[in-house]
């Protein structure tokens, strides 16, 4: 079972990102991740997908290059 596929993880990277207030300000950024099947660098990824998810279709998310 992969970290993605865990009930835990997905609520963890749900509440990460209700706590960010300041994620809105990431519309439409383009990010280059490095170290991308790291870690830390992974959950950022989750983090940020999350969030292009969630968003209405009329909103732009967060373009990621990783």
């Amino acid at each position: 079972m992969g970290l993605q596929n865990s009930v835990i993880y997905q609520e963890d990277i749900k509440t990460a990102i209700a706590e960010l207030a300041e994620i809105e300000k990431l519309e439409g950024s383009n990010f280059l991740i490095s170290g991308a099947t790291g870690m830390i660098a992974s959950v950022i990824i989750d983090m940020f997908m999350y969030f292009n998810f969630t968003k209405k279709s009329t909103q732009k998310g967060i373009h990621i290059l990783a």
